[in-house]
């Protein structure tokens, strides 16, 4: 069973994921199961977007810039910080729309 706190993270950011519809959802465990996989699922996309070298500042040299950011990316997957990008799970939230609205009814 949630704790109560468990229940207002989950509503907090299934709200920011799904707007007002979230909001009447009861936060139950097949809920918070269903987001479990979601993230999972946008995990190979966050893993990915790792990889993107950030914007290359004005006047910077091209491959000094360049094999920095490489490192960057590297010492990024090494700290290996669970991070999901947002815009990952976006993608993904369609996809997942029916098994969430299955477990909002409790199905």
């Amino acid at each position: 069973m949630l704790t109560v706190n468990e229940k207002h993270e989950l509503k907090a950011y299934l709200t920011q994921l799904w707007g007002a519809e979230a909001q009447l959802w009861p936060m139950n465990e097949q809920l918070f199961d269903v987001t479990y996989l979601m993230l999972q699922d946008s995990k190979k996309c966050s893993d990915l977007m790792e990889l993107v070298p950030r914007p290359m500042p004005v006047g910077a040299n091209p491959s000094s810039w360049l094999t920095k950011e490489v490192r960057k990316a590297i010492i990024r997957k090494l700290k290996d910080d669970k991070q999901y990008y947002f815009i990952c799970v976006q993608a993904r939230k369609l996809q997942w729309k029916t098994r969430f609205l299955e477990a909002a009814n409790g199905s």
